[in-house]
């Protein structure tokens, strides 16, 4: 007698932390954010309005806090991710902070590496510094499903059939997410900034070659 079976063939690795006693290290990375924001127009490249910094915080003793947040959870997304031993060469190669004021966003992109790249871009990842009410959700778009191009009676969203997925960051949550995967911010629909710090993460001596 056969058993009825439903299975998710292929997934895309999202990981959550919740940062605890976020509180310090937000008001420290605020105002270093801010200090930075002062100093130059910043950056336009994903950014729909608003500020974006250069890519060198990671460099900059003030933001060494996040750094070592982050580092502090690298071996446990690249094994997860399944590299092994070689998630020691996980690391953090640009850094940079988003400041969205009122109708501002970030446009779909990636972050992918280009190709023969020797130290390719392996995650990407945002962390939430402050984030008011309806200040612009973080979304995740899959372009390698069809349903984005057919015109099919789905009645109830779920992971078979959605090819964007939104997510509401919290202050203190640090999202790593696959480089490559195309993502967006929609629209501050509130009165106060949003302000995150987004970084790629590169691998370096990888044992498997």
């Amino acid at each position: 007698m056969s058993k009825d079976e439903l299975s998710l063939l292929f997934g895309s690795p999202l990981w959550l932390f919740q940062i605890d006693d976020s509180e310090a290290t937000n008001k420290q990375l605020k105002k270093s954010v801010l200090e930075e924001k002062k100093k130059g127009a910043g950056v336009g490249l994903s950014n729909q309005g608003g500020w974006q910094s250069k890519g060198q915080l990671h460099e900059k003793p003030e933001f060494q806090v996040l750094v070592d947040i982050i580092n502090a959870r690298l071996k446990k997304v690249g094994r997860d991710y399944g590299f092994g031993a070689a998630s020691s060469g996980l690391k953090v190669t640009s850094m940079w902070a988003n400041v969205n004021p009122k109708g501002c966003s970030n446009a779909l992109h990636s972050h992918q590496s280009p190709s023969g790249m020797p130290n390719p871009l392996v995650l990407s990842g945002c962390y939430y510094i402050e984030v008011p009410f309806n200040s612009g959700e973080f979304v995740l778009h899959d372009f390698s499903r069809p349903m984005r191009y057919l015109m099919l009676p789905f009645q109830e969203p779920n992971l078979i059939n959605s090819f964007t997925i939104k997510l509401t960051p919290k202050e203190g949550n640090l999202f790593f997410f696959p480089a490559w995967m195309e993502h967006s911010v929609d629209e501050n629909n509130s009165y106060d900034e949003r302000i995150s710090i987004a970084f790629n993460v590169a691998i370096f001596n990888r044992i498997m070659q």
